[in-house]
């Protein structure tokens, strides 16, 4: 998980910078704007409806009423939804074959000493065949 200064040393800015971009958006949010960055996606402020909840086990079932408020909501833009899924499945497909090419790779011979020690497989069993039921005339 990185955080604001891995942020910032990966884009080349200073931390006090990419900091005050993410202060900007917040408080461009808390008045109600709607924050789009084109590429990237849109910050926008929506209102959590307050709502009264009565459990008897909590406050001798009286009811606790909690107030509206709101929250951070971000949608991504359709062309970072692209890009996060072409990165995942590059590193996917990696993966992949990382895991083939250690698969295909010869396995070793059992030495003998080995061999002798393990036991032969178990012969398979037949199931006896039921006889044919005889006509009767």
């Amino acid at each position: 998980m990185s955080g604001l200064v891995e942020v910032a040393k990966e884009s080349g800015l200073k931390p006090d910078v990419v900091a005050n971009i993410f202060e900007t958006i917040l408080a461009m949010t808390a008045n109600g704007d709607l924050v789009r960055i084109k590429g990237f996606g849109t910050f926008q402020r929506r209102k959590y409806k307050g709502r009264t909840l009565r459990t008897p086990a909590v406050n001798n079932g009286e009811p606790i009423t909690y107030p509206d408020s709101f929250v951070l909501k971000f949608h991504q833009s359709t062309l970072a939804k692209r890009r996060i899924n072409i990165v995942a499945k590059k590193a996917e497909k990696a993966a992949k074959d990382a895991a083939a090419a250690s698969a295909t790779a010869k396995p070793k011979k059992q030495k003998k000493a080995d061999k002798a020690s393990t036991p032969p497989p178990a012969a398979k069993k037949k199931k006896p065949r039921p006889e044919p039921a005889a006509d009767e005339e």
